[in-house]
Order: C-alpha cells, then sequence, then structure tokens
C-alpha cells in the first residue's frame, strides 16, 4: 500500500489548488472516484495508483519525466494512454472548444487496441466523470454550459466509450456502472 499512498499523496499535492468543472469540489474528489471504481476491480496497485494520477499530465505541471521517475514504467504507461495529446495547461478556453472533437476522435481511436488495464483505468475516468455530471444534475447545476462541447457532442464522446470497451470490460461491475448511468442525456 505504499506506492497507493504516494501516488495519493503526489495527486493530493498536484490538484489541491484545482476544483471540479462549475464547482467549488476538491478536484482531489474525481481522483478518489476514480481509485475506488478500480478497486472494485483490481488490486494491482499499479492499476489503482494509475488512477489516483491519470489527470496529472494534462491538468498540472507535473511532467512526463517527473511521472516516470517517480512511479516507473507501468504506471507511466497507463497514466499516458488516459492523456489527451495537446491537452495541458497551457490550452486556452478557445483552444480547448476548437480542438475537443480531434482529442476526443484520438481518444476513441486508441481503445481499438486498448490492453484491459489501460481500459480499466480510462473507464473508471469516463465513469467518475458521468457520474459527476448526474450528480450535478441531480442538483440543478447548469452543467452543459460548463463543457467544451454541445451535450449532444458529449453523448456522442460516451456513446462510442461504452461501444468501444463493450468487448473488452463488457463483463466488469465497472462497465455495468458506466452503462447504467446514460439517463443523464435523456
Amino acid at each position: 500500500m505504499a506506492k497507493i499512498q504516494k501516488a495519493l499523496n503526489k495527486a493530493y499535492e498536484l490538484h489541491k489548488p484545482y476544483n471540479r468543472k462549475g464547482g467549488d469540489i476538491p478536484y482531489l474528489v474525481h481522483v478518489l472516484d476514480v481509485a475506488k471504481y478500480l478497486l472494485y476491480e483490481t488490486k494491482d496497485q499499479d492499476i489503482i495508483c494509475a488512477g489516483l494520477l491519470h489527470d496529472t499530465i494534462e491538468d498540472t505541471p507535473y511532467t512526463r519525466s517527473e511521472l516516470m521517475k517517480d512511479f516507473g514504467k507501468k504506471i507511466f504507461d497507463l497514466v499516458i494512454f488516459c492523456t489527451e495529446n495537446g491537452n495541458n495547461t497551457s490550452l486556452t478556453k478557445e483552444e480547448a472548444i476548437r480542438t475537443w472533437k480531434k482529442r476526443k476522435e484520438e481518444s476513441i481511436s486508441k481503445l481499438d487496441n486498448c490492453s484491459f488495464d489501460e481500459g480499466l483505468v480510462f473507464l473508471a475516468d469516463k465513469t467518475a466523470n458521468l457520474l459527476s455530471i448526474c450528480e450535478d444534475i441531480e442538483f440543478g447545476v447548469d452543467i452543459w454550459s460548463h463543457f467544451n462541447a454541445p451535450k449532444e457532442e458529449v453523448e456522442w464522446y460516451y456513446r462510442s466509450i461504452l461501444e468501444k470497451l463493450r468487448n473488452k470490460l463488457g463483463e466488469t461491475r465497472l462497465f455495468k456502472v458506466f452503462e447504467s448511468l446514460f439517463g443523464v442525456f435523456e
């Protein structure tokens, strides 16, 4: 568990200054949700660590070389798989909107050849995101205005993930939870 504690500490340190989209909920809640979903599926500490660290390259100043040095190749590879090309802290709002579809298409296409472990970390992240959307809607948050794409495009993205991972992860608890959340788009 020392490795997981190290990853949790690093995730806390890196995400501490940030909140989730459209609210004052600390970003750390998201990485803890991702880790929770992964713990239902595996006891592999590297996979759990990757879940805790999955957004560090995109959303914090943490570098690829620091990640590799601090956590090794397996965790590095899992985090990089979940990292969108071109998505980082220097991306302006306008650039994020302009590149949203291309970044999502690239993420979806990677799922064709992903390993079970890569798919698991990726899906845990997307499940936590989709559940957060459901919760925000339940509490009256105008969540769709916080995205870089309209609701229909967000739905396309999540449904594409669902179909791409059905054969690889369809029997997992995580996949079934993910699939159960699609009422949010109705």
